[in-house]
């Protein structure tokens, strides 16, 4: 049965043979509401071919969610979108939500877009 916590991300471009994963329930954020940003820190686990961690090679990757980035309804980022990705962070902590859908799809955004490297 797989885990659906365990989010597995591109390799890392000097180590393909290496597998990487983000344990989405380890991911924490800082919340700047004079500064206007989100900051996500998202700790990326560097696995041996055994699936055992090595800790040398994983590391936090920081994202900042602001207004310069704009995202659709779902908050995935959109240049057509209508809404600052702070604006919508901010949005969703008035109403109730699936917060893993969205760190989840934020993380793969943030991966194959090679922000994770």
């Amino acid at each position: 049965m797989e885990n659906e916590n365990i989010l597995s991300v591109y390799s890392h471009p000097d180590y393909p043979s290496l597998a990487r994963q983000v344990d989405l329930t380890e991911v924490g954020f800082t919340y700047d509401p004079k500064n206007k940003i989100v900051v996500l820190e998202v700790p990326v686990q560097t696995l041996d071919p055994d699936g055992n961690t090595i800790k040398e090679m994983s590391k936090p990757y920081f994202l900042n969610a602001t207004n310069e980035t704009k995202v659709n309804q779902l908050g995935q980022p959109d240049p057509q979108g209508e809404i600052g990705e702070f604006d919508f962070f901010q949005a969703l902590a008035k109403s109730p939500v699936v917060i893993f859908d969205l760190l989840k799809g934020k993380v793969q955004w943030a991966d194959a877009t090679n922000r994770l490297h």
